[in-house]
């Protein structure tokens, strides 16, 4: 909900928010399946991480349209697109000076993502049943083999660190011409899993 609301201020702001993580849209696109086609995509991208989608933000008016959308169908539908898994979602109605709007947060740990081709049994020579999506900065297209092989491979998690202190200490220099400076800083790094923990030697 923070982060909803953080990004909900920079666009009312008239800032530009829309990142890897991050999706707004107006209201939500219809039909379903190119829905569920985006969410994968989005999902499969972020490869583990959590992704947002604000609903009722609209990014190019910096302002909110007050979407009436009855989750529970829709989310029922999306998920019968999808073969198998997919993204767990958490929803908030967020309620601000500005107007209402809904905050989707799409758990996306079950990776890879696929969904059902929805011209396949239907079309004349359409053999593909299920498709893995990739989304590329806005657009969404089919996975390629080396991004198919990112969501194959083993993925190592990045430990939270917490910055505890730091120093900083004025060096006379020897030479005019040259400035020295002594920097030092420690950290509380908390793992993000139990398996062995490893710091680069450089």
């Amino acid at each position: 909900e923070a982060w909803a609301l953080r990004i909900q201020g920079s666009v009312v702001r008239g800032h530009r928010v829309e990142d890897s993580r991050v999706e707004l849209k107006r209201e939500l696109p219809k039909p379903i399946n190119k829905v569920a086609r985006r969410l994968a995509g989005h999902a499969n991208a972020a490869r583990g991480t959590g992704i947002l989608w604000l609903i009722g933000v609209d990014e190019g008016w910096g302002a909110l349209t007050n979407p009436n959308l009855e989750l529970s169908q829709t989310l029922a539908q999306l998920e019968a697109e999808f073969e198998g898994a997919a993204p767990s979602c958490t929803d908030v109605r967020i309620q601000t000076a500005e107007g209402d709007f809904l905050a989707l947060y799409f758990d996306t740990a079950r990776f890879p993502y696929l969904v059902r081709n929805p011209a396949f049994a239907r079309e004349k020579g359409e053999v593909i049943e299920f498709e893995v999506p990739w989304r590329e900065g806005t657009r969404v297209r089919t996975a390629r083999r080396g991004e198919l092989l990112l969501l194959l491979a083993e993925q190592a998690t990045v430990p939270d660190v917490e910055p505890m202190w730091a120093r900083v200490d004025w060096l006379p220099p020897e030479d005019p011409n040259q400035a020295n400076c002594d920097v030092q800083f420690g950290c509380y790094v908390i793992p993000a899993s139990p398996e062995r923990l490893v710091f680069p030697f450089h």
